[in-house]
C-alpha cells in the first residue's frame, strides 16, 4: 500500500505539472521547440555547458595549486677534451729501401757489387747483354745514333751557309730584274722619240708622193719614193711594237714584274722551310741519341741514391726477364711512413688534433696524421698517413703491420678551440646554441661556430674544457637529465 505522505507528494506533483502545462510561458516554450528544434537544442546545450563550468569552478574553490611533475630524461653526451678511439692495423712503408728490378730482358754479363758494399748515386750494379757472347744491341743503337748526330753537327754550318747563299741569290736575282726594268724604262723615251721622227718623215714622204701623183702620175721619181715610203712604214711599225713591248715590261702591274716578285717570294719561303727542316733534323738527331742512351741504360741497372747493397739476387750468365729483382739497396738517410687504410667514416672523423698511439715494440709512439686522403685510394678504403720521428724506423721493416689507436672525433687540446658533433648545435637566424648537462639539468649556452670538419664543427667560443655537450635532441633548457652510460 502507498503511504499517505507518498500519495500527497504525487498529488502535489500532478497539480504542479497540470499548472505548468496550462501556463502561457510553457505553451510558448513548447511552440518554440516545435517550430525551431535545432535552435532549441543549441540553447539547451549551452545551458548545460554553463552549468558544468560553474560546478567545476565552485568545486575547485579553496584548493591549492600542485606543481607540475618534470620527468627525468636519459641523454647521450660528448665530453670536451676527449675523443673516442678505435684500434686498427696500419702498414709500414720505409722510404729509402728499394728493389732494383730488370726493365728489359737480357743475360747477366757482369755483377759489379757485393752485399754490404756502399754505392753512390748512379753507380752501376749489374750489366746485361743481348746474348751470351756479350753483344749489346742497345749499345750499337747508341753508336749509330751518335754517328748520325756527329754528321748532322759537322754539316750543320755548311748547310746553313748554302741556304744563306741561295737566299742571297734569290735577292740578287730580284734586284737584277728590277735594274733591267729600270734600264728598259729609260730606253722607252728614246724609242718614242725615234718613232715620232720616223712618223714625221713618213708623213712628209706621203705628202710628197701625193703631190707628184697629182702633178704627173707617170713621174719617174714615184717608184723610188714609194720604196722609201714602204721602208719608213716598216720602221714605224717596228718601233711601235717596241714601244708596246717596253711599256708592257716596265709596268709593275703586269705579269712580268708580278712573276719576278712571286718567284722571289717562293724561293725565300722554300729556303725558310729548308732552314727549319735543318734545325728539326738536328734536334731529332739529338733526341734519338738521348733515347738510345736511355735504352742502353736499361741494360745497366744503377742505384738511384747513395746507400748500402743489402742483397744481390742474380749471378753472371743468368737469363733475366723484365720485373726480375736484381738487387736491394738501402739508403743511409731513409724515412718511414705509416699508412692506415680505413673506411670513409673513420677517415672523415679521425682527429687531426689529438695524437694517435702507434704500438712499436713495447713502446707507444704519439703521432698525428700528416695527410688524410679525400678520395678512396685502395678499393673503397681511404689512406691516413703518419710520419714517424727520426730513429723510430730502425726497428721497423718495410711492409710490416703495426697496431694503432686512432681517436675518432675532434678533441680540445688547449681549451680554446674545441670540436663538437655538428648535430649538437642548434642554429637560429641570429645565434647558435648548444645544450650542456650540469648538475643534472639542461643548460643552453650561446656559442660561436667556425669551420666544419666532417661530422664535427669548430666552436670558437662559448664552451670550456670539461663541458658535457648533450647529443640527444629531445631536451630543452631546464629539463632534468641523466647521462646514458
Amino acid at each position: 500500500m502507498i503511504s499517505r505522505s507518498t500519495l500527497i507528494k504525487e498529488l502535489s506533483f500532478s497539480r504542479l505539472k497540470t499548472k505548468i502545462s496550462k501556463s502561457k510561458r510553457y505553451q510558448r516554450t513548447v511552440k518554440f521547440v516545435e517550430k525551431k528544434p535545432f535552435s532549441s537544442f543549441l540553447v539547451s546545450l549551452g545551458i548545460l555547458l554553463f552549468i558544468l563550468i560553474l560546478g567545476n569552478i565552485i568545486g575547485n574553490l579553496g584548493k591549492k595549486t600542485a606543481e607540475p611533475h618534470i620527468p627525468t630524461k636519459e641523454v647521450k653526451i660528448y665530453s670536451i677534451g676527449k675523443a673516442p678511439t678505435v684500434a686498427l692495423q696500419a702498414q709500414v712503408e720505409r722510404n729509402g729501401i728499394i728493389k732494383i728490378v730488370a726493365q728489359a730482358p737480357g743475360i747477366v754479363q757482369k755483377v759489379h757489387v757485393l752485399e754490404g758494399q756502399t754505392v753512390s748515386k748512379g753507380q752501376t750494379l749489374v750489366s746485361f747483354s743481348s746474348n751470351y757472347q756479350g753483344g749489346n744491341a742497345a749499345g750499337l743503337q747508341v753508336q749509330l745514333a751518335g754517328v748520325q748526330l756527329k754528321n748532322v753537327n759537322e754539316t750543320y754550318s755548311l748547310q746553313k751557309n748554302i741556304l744563306n747563299r741561295q737566299r742571297d741569290i734569290a735577292t740578287a736575282s730580284a734586284q737584277n730584274t728590277d735594274q733591267l726594268r729600270q734600264i728598259t724604262e729609260k730606253s722607252l723615251g728614246e724609242t718614242r722619240d725615234l718613232l715620232a721622227l720616223n712618223e714625221s718623215m713618213l708623213t712628209s714622204l706621203n705628202d710628197q708622193i701625193t703631190q707628184k701623183e697629182l702633178a704627173n702620175p707617170s713621174d719617174p721619181e714615184l717608184p723610188g719614193l714609194r720604196a722609201s715610203q714602204a721602208q719608213l712604214q716598216a720602221g714605224v711599225n717596228q718601233l711601235r711594237g717596241s714601244v708596246r713591248s717596253i711599256e708592257y715590261q716596265v709596268n709593275t702591274e703586269k705579269p712580268p714584274t708580278l712573276l719576278s716578285n712571286l718567284q722571289k717570294e717562293i724561293t725565300v719561303k722554300q729556303l725558310e722551310i729548308q732552314d727549319k727542316a735543318l734545325e728539326l733534323n738536328k734536334t731529332v738527331s739529338k733526341i734519338q741519341y738521348n733515347l738510345a742512351l736511355v735504352q742502353e741504360g736499361i741494360m745497366h741497372p744503377a742505384s738511384p741514391f747513395s746507400g748500402v747493397v743489402q742483397r744481390v739476387h742474380v749471378h753472371e750468365g743468368e737469363n733475366v726477364s723484365p720485373g726480375t729483382v736484381v738487387a736491394v739497396v738501402a739508403s743511409n738517410q731513409g724515412s718511414s711512413t705509416i699508412i692506415l687504410r680505413a673506411p670513409r667514416e673513420i677517415a672523415e672523423s679521425v682527429s687531426r688534433i689529438e695524437a694517435s698511439g702507434l704500438l712499436i715494440g713495447n713502446k707507444v709512439i704519439a703521432a698525428t696524421p700528416s695527410y688524410v686522403s679525400t678520395v678512396a685510394t685502395d678499393g673503397q678504403l681511404y689512406s691516413i698517413i703518419y710520419t714517424l720521428p727520426d730513429g723510430v724506423e730502425e726497428s721497423l721493416n718495410d711492409g710490416e703491420y703495426i697496431q694503432i689507436s686512432v681517436p675518432v672525433g675532434y678533441a680540445d687540446t688547449n681549451s680554446v678551440v674545441p670540436f663538437v658533433p655538428i648535430d649538437s648545435v642548434y642554429e637560429s637566424q641570429s645565434e647558435s646554441n648548444i645544450f650542456v648537462a650540469k648538475n643534472g639539468k639542461v643548460i643552453s649556452k650561446k656559442v660561436v661556430v667556425g669551420d666544419v670538419f666532417g661530422q664535427y664543427v669548430q666552436v670558437m667560443s662559448g664552451l670550456q674544457n670539461g663541458d658535457q655537450v648533450i647529443l640527444s635532441r629531445n631536451v630543452i633548457a631546464g629539463d632534468k637529465v641523466v647521462i646514458k652510460q
